[in-house]
């Protein structure tokens, strides 16, 4: 089954290598995410023989974050099928790819399991983890998403924290989310009028005149 899931590929065949018959295509769109979904709703309620093709699945549809928290979800009652299955899953991606989609997770109890049967060096990783835990959860998962380069989803987490409106001001010039941050905050409020401004220093001097404008408008009011 995991043979069959791994040359699973998108190609029409009836397009293709049997275009000479002349049927005509009664194939999904998107054969391959239809396929794997419909075998890891087959195996949802027996899934332990089927690991494998269950972690297949959610590699090949490039659903790998998925996957680890199904696998979290299992690890207490089967740790050992758990356990190889994460070993499987690294045979199909690769310890930083792995890592990193466990740490997206924002779940670093996830992360410790994925990460002791990978390569990586304990001392490296470990210095990591115990930095992040030192965190409130919502500055954590601002860390984790910066450490990701995921900036669209960090700065949400960064503007809940109490306390960090200039941090908030730096990454968002640093990273050009000034429009990000305009709309969370409320029209007219210091927060807003602030991010205004550096909006400004970004815009001076660059041809973007009407929303210049705009900014002056809205900080000034």
């Amino acid at each position: 089954m995991e043979l069959f899931i791994a040359e699973l590929s998108s190609e029409d065949t009836t397009l293709t290598m049997y275009s000479f018959m002349g049927t005509q295509s009664t194939a999904p769109t998107d054969k391959v995410n239809t396929v794997c979904k419909a075998l890891i709703d087959s195996v949802a309620d027996n899934v332990i023989p089927w690991l494998n093709t269950l972690i297949s699945c959610y590699v090949k549809i490039e659903d790998v974050s998925t996957g680890l928290s199904k696998l979290k979800s299992l690890y207490s009652t089967y740790p050992t099928e758990t356990e190889a299955a994460i070993k499987y899953m690294l045979i199909l991606t690769d310890d930083d790819t792995l890592f990193n989609h466990a740490l997206g997770t924002h779940d670093l109890d996830l992360v410790l399991l994925v990460a002791q049967h990978t390569q990586k060096d304990p001392k490296e990783y470990m210095l990591f983890l115990n930095e992040l835990q030192s965190y409130d959860e919502v500055y954590r998962k601002f860390k984790i998403d910066e450490h990701l380069g995921r900036e669209k989803y960090a700065i949400q987490h960064l503007m809940c924290c109490e306390g960090r409106f200039e941090e908030v001001c730096e990454f968002v010039t640093k990273h050009s989310l000034h429009s990000t941050a305009l709309q969370h905050y409320l029209f007219g409020t210091d927060q807003y009028k602030t991010v205004g401004t550096c909006l400004l220093f970004c815009l001076k001097g660059r041809v973007k005149w009407r929303r210049l404008v705009f900014c002056l408008d809205s900080v000034r009011s």
